[in-house]
């Protein structure tokens, strides 16, 4: 008997909790999400990103630049060539 009496008891506190938390829950206000200011702020970064990586490219292009004298490029040795 006293069994089925914590099962009651738990079944309706259960109850009660699902019912309260679910009428809170409907009736908070609905979260909204700004897609276009979302697609703004990202489009600004990407700029900022691009342009950085566009510098950064043109400080590095005199290091990575290599003359090739020309006879190495009427080289047959595979060597030379690589």
């Amino acid at each position: 008997m006293k069994l089925k009496v914590i099962k009651a008891t738990l079944l309706v506190a259960f109850i009660v909790l699902t019912v309260s938390l679910t009428f809170f829950g409907l009736n908070s206000k609905e979260a909204s999400i700004d897609f276009k200011a979302l697609e703004k702020k990202r489009a600004v970064e990407m700029s900022k990103q691009t342009e950085e990586s566009f510098s950064g490219m043109l400080k590095n292009i005199g290091s990575t630049t290599n003359v090739v004298k020309p006879d190495v490029l009427n080289s047959t040795d595979t060597g030379k060539l690589s």
